[in-house]
């Protein structure tokens, strides 16, 4: 993509004169376009590294939950185990 100034090379003097006001007002707004060109890169980069952090962060969520599912596997084996040896106990009790 050309600039403004490279168009504005290839003219003559007498189109130059002609176009002075339009060639000003598209150098105006090609500095607008690059100032903001380089204000979205540099939001683009840390929208990135943010989404990078964030991403990581999820990671981590997850292995925690998949640990809190395996202790609560655990807990609850380990309850129906103690459920299982109180029912015993109590039965015995009873018949004897």
């Amino acid at each position: 993509m050309k600039t403004i100034d490279e168009y504005i090379a290839t003219l003559t003097p007498e189109e130059r004169e002609k176009h002075k006001e339009l060639i000003e007002e598209c150098k105006k707004r090609e500095k607008e376009i690059l100032k903001n060109a380089q204000r979205t890169e540099m939001l683009f980069q840390r929208l990135k590294k943010i989404n990078k952090e964030f991403y990581e962060e999820l990671q981590k969520l997850h292995k925690k939950i998949i640990n809190l599912n395996k202790i609560n596997q655990i807990t609850l084996e380990k309850a129906a185990n103690i459920i299982l040896m109180l029912k015993k106990d109590n039965d015995k009790r009873f018949y004897m």
